[in-house]
């Protein structure tokens, strides 16, 4: 069964020009609804896995912290009154650093919030204004002071390197001001010209010309020895923590366990033993299922009062596009692919990668230790593609 529930609060102020997550501008009359519609399905969900104990649940956007702090209160009781919490369960949500949103932690921590994910994105005012970001530095530094205070049992920044004007001595800067606030956990993730965005037409358009793959490697590289000298270890390819403050909920995601969602545009993950009601008939052949909800909020909460549930679509998976789904998010961790496990929970998935991984294994990109596969230095370095070597024929 499920142990993890991801909650989507698809609201923004602004659109960034790199964001291709599912987000909306101007939406502000929809939050009641919204939020009864959500609980609503939370519920269904609840109902229908036969209220399972949680260990995470990740409120994600969008902006949550955008929406009314009462409100957020609310959802969390909705989720305690259709789930059970784990005592020590990881409840995170994602928060702008913005003053009008940051008068709203203690109400957060109220609601059962204890892990914080701030979308710092840098702490260059130059680099803000080129992401478009809605706050500057001097806004970001205040938020994240005063959440570092408030009491979060766990604090998470997000920044961004390869951005445009931004050098590398520049971006050293900019870590070293990020760690002296001792954040328990960081992301720090390249700038993507990701399809279907602003940024993306830009590129192709040549309005804009990113940083060149040096500069790239460079910036990763240096991330990855200011953080580790700080004490914080890499435990997955965009991903640092203190120990004991690894994302549990995105372990979740990248280790290819179940999870359930709720929102408009969430995907849910399900292993074929415990699909719920809701869903087509299986295939004989499937061993799992992706689900996802109708993106648009109005649709979504349209969907939800009609039916009880707002699903946009769902594909199941067979064995070979599962066991080519789960290498690929494994080999991203630190510690490597959990192969005995998947294999356990997916019975013939070894046998269905073990041509590509023996091949992998004698050319030095990957180790196989006990059922744990992990990439060397060299696979590491062209981990796209080493992944691409477990794709299914078509």
């Amino acid at each position: 069964m499920p142990r993890s529930l991801y909650l989507h609060l698809p609201f923004c102020v602004s659109k960034c020009p790199y964001c291709d997550f599912n987000s909306h501008v101007g939406q502000q009359h929809l939050f009641n609804s919204y939020l009864r519609a959500l609980l609503q399905e939370v519920s269904a969900w609840g109902q229908a896995l036969g209220h399972p104990e949680l260990d995470t649940v990740f409120i994600g956007g969008g902006t949550p912290s955008l929406v009314p702090a009462e409100l957020i209160a609310r959802l969390m009781d909705g989720v305690r009154a259709s789930f059970r919490l784990a005592p020590d369960a990881e409840v995170s949500m994602e928060a702008n650093p913005q003053s009008a949103e940051a008068i709203k932690m203690e109400a957060w921590l109220s609601a059962g919030i204890n892990r914080l994910s701030l979308g710092v994105q840098s702490l260059d005012d130059a680099a803000l204004r080129f992401l478009e970001r809605a706050h500057d530095s001097r806004e970001a530094r205040s938020v994240i002071t005063r959440a570092r205070s408030a009491g979060f049992r766990s604090l998470s920044f997000d920044l961004i390197f390869a951005i445009p004007g931004l050098s590398t001595s520049r971006w050293g800067e900019v870590l070293d001001e990020a760690l002296a606030f001792s954040p328990d956990h960081l992301s720090a993730y390249e700038l993507t010209p990701e399809p279907g965005t602003r940024l993306g037409a830009d590129v192709e358009a040549g309005r804009t010309v990113l940083p060149d793959d040096d500069a790239r490697i460079e910036q990763y590289e240096l991330t990855d020895v200011r953080l580790r000298a700080a004490g914080f270890s890499r435990y997955e390819v965009s991903n640092w923590a203190m120990a004991g403050h690894q994302c549990r909920h995105n372990l979740t995601y990248w280790n290819g366990r179940p999870y359930a969602a709720a929102g408009a545009g969430a995907h849910a993950f399900m292993h074929r033993d415990a699909v719920i009601g809701w869903t087509e008939a299986a295939p004989v052949a499937a061993v799992c299922l992706r689900q996802w909800n109708l993106a648009s909020p109005a649709g979504y909460i349209a969907a939800v009062r009609s039916r009880g549930h707002a699903v946009g679509g769902s594909e199941w998976l067979d064995l070979p596009t599962t066991a080519s789904d789960m290498m690929m998010m494994g080999l991203r961790l630190e510690q490597g692919c959990e192969l005995s496990r998947l294999d356990a929970a997916f019975p013939g998935l070894w046998a269905t990668v073990a041509q590509p991984l023996q091949r992998l294994v004698r050319q030095g990109l990957l180790t196989e230790r006990g059922g744990l596969v992990r990439p060397t230095d060299r696979g590491r370095a062209i981990l796209n593609q080493v992944v691409a070597e477990f794709l299914p024929v078509r």
